[in-house]
Order: structure tokens, then sequence, then C-alpha cells
């Protein structure tokens, strides 16, 4: 794909979470947010491929029964800037003819894949999604799985702080701020409500690989109240 030299990106380095760490990508709002992304881009395979020492591990997956595949493979995002890779037709590019996510079957045509930059210029994976044509797809395409991304990143290093930040719904917010202005330095409740989901977030700008939403609710955009700016390093599992 022709990366722009008008969007923002920063070089990057791929890293590896420990086992422990990875199973929070595979939690139930993980997934459901890959559930949006299957949804949005009308596609039946989506995933994210984490970064392993010896291959990458698939989680939250849609579309496909693969727990691993080796760490050369098409799902790995392999460039050194932290910019989506689109292949529109993996046909044109023969070194992917046998990768096992692209032979199937159903053998898969096209691919796109976004880092998972956990800290400014740390990858630990990539959310990618696959179909069984070819489709143009351009950098502004790609957007909502830039904001998926962004979102995921989020979460996990929520849930680095505190497990009940999983739970955190969108009718909530008015308790949670409210303890905030309070003062109180109370566990997180977890309040029956409407789930966030990408759809109510808004439309994002990207800017240096993170999702930006004005006037909207994001995980990002509350700040102190639920954690989300980058912790001191050694509270994030290395």
């Amino acid at each position: 794909v022709d990366l722009s030299s008008d969007v923002a990106s920063i070089d990057k380095t791929n890293e590896s979470l420990p086992d422990v760490a990875l199973k929070e990508f595979d939690a139930t709002r993980v997934k459901l947010i890959l559930q949006d992304v299957v949804e949005h881009y009308k596609v039946p395979v989506a995933f994210l491929a984490m970064e392993g020492p010896e291959s990458l591990k698939i989680k939250a997956r849609c579309g496909t029964d693969l727990q691993d595949v080796p760490i050369d493979s098409i799902a790995k995002h392999g460039i050194s800037r932290d910019l989506p890779i689109i292949i529109e037709d993996i046909l044109t590019k023969p070194q992917w003819a046998e990768d096992v996510l692209v032979r199937g079957p159903p053998r898969r045509r096209f691919f796109t894949g976004v880092p998972l930059m956990l800290r400014h210029r740390r990858c630990v994976g990539t959310i990618c999604i696959m179909d069984t044509e070819p489709r143009e797809f351009s950098l502004m395409d790609a957007e909502f799985l830039v904001r998926a991304a962004g979102i995921i990143c989020s979460i996990y290093r929520s849930a680095a702080e505190t497990k009940d930040l999983w739970t955190l719904t969108v009718s909530s917010l008015d308790a949670v701020q409210g303890k905030s202005e309070q003062g109180s330095d109370d566990m997180l409740p977890s309040i029956p409500g409407q789930s966030l989901t990408l759809e109510s977030l808004g439309t994002p700008s990207v800017v240096q690989g993170k999702p930006e939403v004005e006037g909207s609710l994001t995980l990002e955009s509350l700040g102190e109240v639920l954690h989300t700016t980058d912790p001191p390093e050694d509270d994030i599992p290395p």
C-alpha cells in the first residue's frame, strides 16, 4: 500500500507479552469489538495476531479456528512504521501464497492489518481482517480498524490497573465521574447498562497512530477518570 507522507506515523519495535497477559485479549469486551469490525467491513475473518517469541498467537478470532501461526505469517506487522498494512489482492504477493491464513480453504485474497501499539513505539500484535475476494481499500478505509486497535489497547492498559474497568458501561459514566469529583479511591463498580461499542464512539481522526474523537465518549477521552493514560512502566506486564 502507498503509505502517504501526510499520514502521521512513528518508528516502532515489535515485542511480545507474557502468556498471562495475552489472556486479556480474549476477553468478551475485545471479542465484541472484533464483531463490530466484522460487521463494519463485511468480512468473514477478523482476529488479533499477538506477538510471541516463536509464533503469533491468534486471539478474539472470528471466522478462523487457528490458535497460532508462524512468526513470519502475513499477520505479523513487520514494517518499521505504525501504519496499516493493506494487501488488496494477495494473488499479487506470491510470498504469501502458501501462508496458513491465506491458503484456507477457502483461499483468502484480501488482508489488512493495523498494529496494536501498547505504548508509543511498542507493537504487541496486529488487528487483522481478511476476505475471500480482493477489494479496493485505502488508508481512509482503515480508520475504523485503527480506532478498534486504539480502544483494545486502552482496554488492556485499564485492565492492567484494575479488572473492574472491563465491566464499565456507558450508563455507569455518571457514577464514575461522581466518584472522581468526590475524590473517592474506591474500586469502580459494575453497573448494568448499554455496552460501549465502536459505533457509539463517533468518527475519529488518526494522529500518531491513536484515535481522537471530538464530542464523543471513548476510553481514552475519559483521562484520569478511567485511568487510561499510560501508568508507570512497572504497572504494565513486560
